[in-house]
């Protein structure tokens, strides 16, 4: 995804340099959902369909040379795409939100350039039949039409919506946060700066990245991917030879401004349009470079390397490189050693977050209490779910409805606390990171 996503920065005009600075942030934004779960396709796909329907506009004319303009066959795979991304994640609504507000900029399009309204209209009578084409293969799904069903109402169930951590706000304290907010000023002072404007279509597609980054967490790599797209030619448009990104084109960028003005006026900022010319150079030398290395051999060399790292082990040359583990002081690791070890049965109460690892150790006993898959639950039962983390009134109400016999929590959290100081509960087994217990009269070990 990443990969791609850098090419078509590339492609769309951006430099090396830049298209590289903007990737590293994108992806630092992104470290906080890199999960081997379905919504990974969803990123790929999303920036997929922007690149499809932003090289397809009506007035692409007016814009940077490097776009592909009026790219019918891929406009036409909309449909096939959505019919794929139905069937993978959720996030497939996406594709709607991107067919929606590039219909809503040739409608403003059609208002605003009257000489231009036949090309405007048939190309709206084009997104017209291909969005309606998506919407249907989006039923060619196991579920039909429960699925919008079902996602409706779990997007609508404010209670979710308001203690799921991914679906809040997010918190600007963080790395991937960080990298998001430094993304967003070098966003605007591109815009603010650079001669080569975006179209309306693209403003709102800025718009919506913005809104959708600060509303939500989990929306933060989408976010940053499609403003990486719109920005990365309009900071720098260095004259490049290269297939990848077509034919030379003129600079444009925020840094070539300063190469029009006067003798006098340069002669006064000679430092710095010393400093631009070094780094224009720089660029130049490196689009050459990756002009150069644009083959497939080396992504495919290392691929097949890391691939027979894989398959020794993580050994390479008897030497280990790799260690894929879980993190013992983020996951129950010992814990859950000492449950196999004791052949203890389930269910177990542990954290949502603890979840997915409690089932991936084993699975398919014992059984756990919930996952961090919220939509398969419903409200009524996460709000038990919380009752108990949260040591509210009722939380052993909800552990006998349940006849819960084990739970396991990290170490120093409430539950822990106030279950230490339970006669009914027993601690079998605690470490640095997690604590075990056991309804004293089916208590073993220590």
């Amino acid at each position: 995804t990443f990969a791609l996503l850098f090419r078509l920065s590339l492609r769309r005009g951006g430099s090396v340099v830049a298209s590289l600075f903007l990737l590293i942030l994108a992806f630092g934004a992104s470290s906080i959902h890199l999960f081997a779960r379905p919504h990974i396709v969803s990123w790929l796909l999303t920036i997929t369909c922007f690149q499809i329907l932003d090289s397809s506009g009506p007035l692409n004319i007016h814009t940077n040379a490097n776009t592909n303009t009026n790219n019918k066959d891929h406009f036409y795979s909309l449909p096939v795409i959505m019919l794929f991304w139905a069937n993978v994640h959720g996030g497939f609504l996406m594709g709607f939100v991107l067919l929606g507000i590039y219909f809503a900029s040739g409608v403003i399009q059609f208002f605003l350039r009257p000489e231009e309204r036949v090309q405007i209209l048939v190309w709206l009578q084009r997104l017209g039949t291909v969005s309606i084409l998506s919407l249907l293969a989006t039923f060619l799904n196991p579920y039909g039409s429960k699925l919008y069903l079902h996602i409706y109402g779990y997007l609508t169930d404010r209670w979710l919506m308001d203690h799921i951590d991914e679906f809040r706000s997010p918190n600007f304290h963080g790395l991937a946060q960080q990298c998001f907010i430094l993304l967003l000023l070098v966003a605007i002072a591109a815009l603010v700066w650079s001669r080569q404007k975006p179209r309306i279509s693209q403003v709102l597609v800025i718009l919506f990245a913005v809104h959708s980054g600060f509303y939500a967490a989990r929306n933060l790599p989408i976010s940053c991917m499609l403003l990486v797209l719109i920005v990365a030619p309009m900071i720098v448009s260095p004259m490049i030879v290269a297939p990848v990104i077509g034919a030379p084109v003129p600079s444009t960028g925020i840094f070539e401004e300063g190469s029009e003005r006067k003798e006098g006026s340069e002669r006064k900022g000679r430092p710095l349009f010393g400093l631009l010319n070094r780094f224009r150079s720089f660029n130049q030398r490196m689009g050459a470079q990756e002009f150069y290395l644009r083959g497939h051999v080396w992504p495919v060399a290392a691929v097949v390397l890391l691939f027979l790292i894989c398959a020794h082990g993580g050994h390479f040359n008897s030497r280990r490189i790799m260690d894929a583990h879980f993190d013992p002081a983020h996951f129950p690791v010992g814990a859950s050693d000492w449950i196999a070890q004791k052949h203890i049965a389930g269910p177990i109460f542990a954290p949502d977050a603890w979840g997915g690892y409690l089932i991936y150790r084993f699975a398919p006993e014992p059984m756990v209490f919930v996952d961090d898959r919220h939509d398969l639950y419903g409200t009524a039962f996460l709000k038990d779910y919380v009752e108990v983390v949260q040591v509210l009134p009722d939380w052993r109400k909800v552990l006998d409805q349940d006849k819960l016999k084990l739970v396991l929590v990290p170490k120093n959290s409430s539950l822990a606390n106030i279950l230490r100081e339970t006669p009914q509960w027993k601690a079998v087994y605690e470490d640095r990171t997690a604590a075990l217990f056991q309804r004293g009269e089916s208590a073993t070990g220590n």
